[in-house]
């Protein structure tokens, strides 16, 4: 595990580097530090609302278990719609990408969340992430429109449920 390597590859991911994505598409030892990457931007995230609460009304700051808890729960769920989507790719779209190596390349890419520890630019990662997300579906997995207007849509579908 080279922490400096993988975070700059998926610095070239979250920048749409093809040659990148399929590069950690096939690394068989990058899953982990793809965990790695999205527990931290999870918890960058959780983090963030800390530091600068909702204005509103009432302000909501998250205490420390909360933090954690949201870390967790945001970890999960995206690996959960992560292992959804790359089984559909794999098994009935017989996409060219594997399913492990779509979760990879989505762990990776999630490296844009670290942006979320000032939450008024999330909105900015979640239309990143899509861009991300379609990249990565039209140049690697090798979809056609249709298709991955379909896999794009399920993934948000999931992710939505889940939350």
């Amino acid at each position: 595990m080279d922490p400096k390597k993988y975070f700059k590859d998926a610095g070239e991911i979250v920048l749409l580097n093809e040659l990148t994505m399929r590069k950690i598409a096939d690394d068989r030892d990058a899953l982990y530090d793809g965990f790695l990457i999205l527990t931290i931007s999870g918890f960058l995230g959780a983090i963030g609302y800390y530091f600068f609460p909702n204005p509103g009304i009432v302000v909501y700051r998250p205490d420390f278990f909360t933090v954690i808890k949201n870390t967790i729960e945001t970890t999960v769920i995206s690996l959960v719609t992560f292992y959804a989507v790359g089984y559909l790719l794999q098994e009935f779209f017989k996409s060219r990408l594997k399913m492990e190596g779509f979760v990879k390349i989505m762990c990776f890419s999630s490296l844009i969340g670290f942006i979320d520890i000032l939450p008024k630019l999330s909105t900015l990662s979640m239309v990143w992430g899509l861009v991300i997300l379609l990249a990565v579906l039209r140049k690697i997995a090798k979809l056609d429109w249709p298709e991955t207007a379909v896999v794009a849509l399920v993934m948000v579908g999931i992710g939505f449920v889940l939350t």
